[in-house]
């Protein structure tokens, strides 16, 4: 499976020659031994789709960890607006750490994509709540109690 889906393939080794939107990420992966790359992951389920880009589950090849991995397509980036959404989206999941919020583990991009290497998450609260439609008063205390 591809990481970016369809569009967007490059060849193995990415190529460091192009604009880059963001500063490198100042968070490294355990067991990366250089700047991260697309070739460094192997997508291997689709998790879901957005409107910026999909996210994938994905094993860092290097330890064979796995990971959700959002890629944000670059041509969907169409105003600075949009850019600087994505710059507070990444600045604020990088300071936060809060069991009930999935951790922004890194970040690395190429000419096509951003791309977010998050933390697996269990079940978000919105399908939970769909597929049990409510929760007892001690269930809702505990998650709000968590927050």
């Amino acid at each position: 499976m591809e990481l970016e889906g369809r569009q967007g393939k490059q060849s193995s080794k990415d190529s460091h020659n192009f604009t880059r939107l963001l500063p490198p990420s100042s968070k490294q992966l355990r067991g990366a031994t250089g700047p991260l790359s697309k070739s460094d992951f192997k997508a291997t389920k689709s998790l879901g789709e957005g409107s910026f880009g999909k996210v994938f589950l994905c094993k860092f090849l290097n330890t064979s960890e796995e990971f959700a991995v959002k890629a944000i397509n670059k041509e969907k980036i169409k105003s600075s607006s949009m850019l600087k959404q994505i710059r507070q989206e990444i600045s604020l999941m990088e300071s936060i750490s809060h069991p009930n919020i999935v951790q922004l583990l890194s970040y690395f991009e190429n000419e096509t994509h951003i791309y977010l290497i998050l933390e697996l998450g269990g079940s978000n609260l919105y399908s939970l709540l769909n597929r049990r439609k409510s929760f007892t008063e001690k269930e809702a205390a505990q998650v709000l109690t968590v927050c």
